[in-house]
């Protein structure tokens, strides 16, 4: 079994923690060839900065921007290195980038920075093996809801000179929140400015055109 060989090395200190699931996940070492490049920068701000996992021989392999979720709130890209080196394992450029929480950050912050990330993946891939043109943007929970802004709503990518129809392969959504109006929580409405701003809602910008996607979510357990 191949681990990683880490190729820059964060000088901030990691905030200090209780256990977690993904902890454990990220005590498994996928089996298979790869590199790590942490703390790279795609912006100025402190939460600018992303991962990229390179399958150790990639030659025009397929890239996937992956936005974790964390409620617009919380998160770090430090939590999720399991999904980076399972893909990288598998032949995938996998990119995990840090953006703007709540916090201060409200809408549409947190969608400008991850348009900022996918432009640098976009830019990085071949250097890192991958094909520029197999770009897929995948997301879990908030972060499918960053993910599928930046594939449905167009604004956010030409705003970094991309085009969310042509330079886009695809879309995956984990669990995903596409359709959440009224809000109801006083803190999202802070976050999104106001229960009813339709334009903060993927699903308004569903035409057919988009990239291809795959939403996926748990299927309850029937009771016995």
């Amino acid at each position: 079994m191949t681990t990683a060989s880490r190729h820059s090395v964060s000088s901030g200190k990691r905030t200090q923690r209780g256990f977690s699931p993904t902890d454990l996940l990220n005590l498994w070492q996928p089996s298979g060839a790869w590199e790590e490049h942490r703390d790279l920068a795609y912006g100025d701000g402190p939460r600018q900065k992303l991962d990229v996992y390179k399958p150790r021989h990639a030659a025009k392999a397929p890239v996937v921007v992956f936005f974790y979720g964390g409620s617009w709130q919380g998160g770090s890209r430090n939590l999720y290195s399991f999904v980076g080196a399972s893909l990288a394992a598998r032949g995938v450029v996998t990119v995990v980038p840090d953006y703007s929480i709540f916090p201060p950050a409200r809408f549409p912050s947190f969608v400008e920075d991850a348009a900022r990330a996918v432009r640098f993946a976009r830019t990085g891939a071949a250097q890192w093996g991958g094909d520029p043109s197999r770009l897929v943007l995948m997301g879990h929970s908030a972060g499918a809801y960053i993910a599928a802004m930046l594939s449905f709503d167009a604004q956010w990518l030409v705003q970094v000179r991309l085009d969310s129809q042509t330079d886009l392969a695809g879309f995956i959504g984990l669990a995903g929140p596409y359709d959440f109006q009224p809000i109801e929580s006083w803190t999202l409405r802070s976050i999104f400015g106001g229960a009813n701003r339709a334009e903060t809602q993927p699903i308004s910008f569903v035409t057919g055109k988009e990239a291809p996607s795959l939403l996926i979510t748990a299927h309850p357990v029937p009771e016995r």
